[in-house]
């Protein structure tokens, strides 16, 4: 098992190494807005090489909306955005 905390800081990473954490869980808006479209591909590879370097592991990545919302708009968008965040975890 390996230890980390949640950040919305890709810079975190490091510090996670420096702090003898062995994970990060990244918020998703490290890689910018999923509601906007893509998430930007060069925060992604990043993060990847910045974990790469320093031994850590994304342990999760977190994109949390309201999937109950009474505004059936609402939950529609946040689906968008989870779709969004589901393509960039494939990564």
């Amino acid at each position: 098992m390996k230890l980390g905390f949640l950040t919305g800081n890709i810079a975190d990473i490091e510090k996670a190494a420096r702090l003898g954490f062995g994970a990060v869980e990244l918020n998703a808006a490290s890689f910018g807005r999923a509601g906007d479209g893509a998430l930007d591909t060069a925060k992604i590879k990043q993060a990847q090489d910045l974990c790469a370097k320093h031994g850590i592991t994304i342990s999760a990545l977190s994109g949390t909306f309201n999937m109950i919302h009474p505004d059936r708009e609402q939950r529609r968008d946040g689906w968008q955005r989870m779709r969004v965040l589901a393509a960039a975890a494939d990564r």
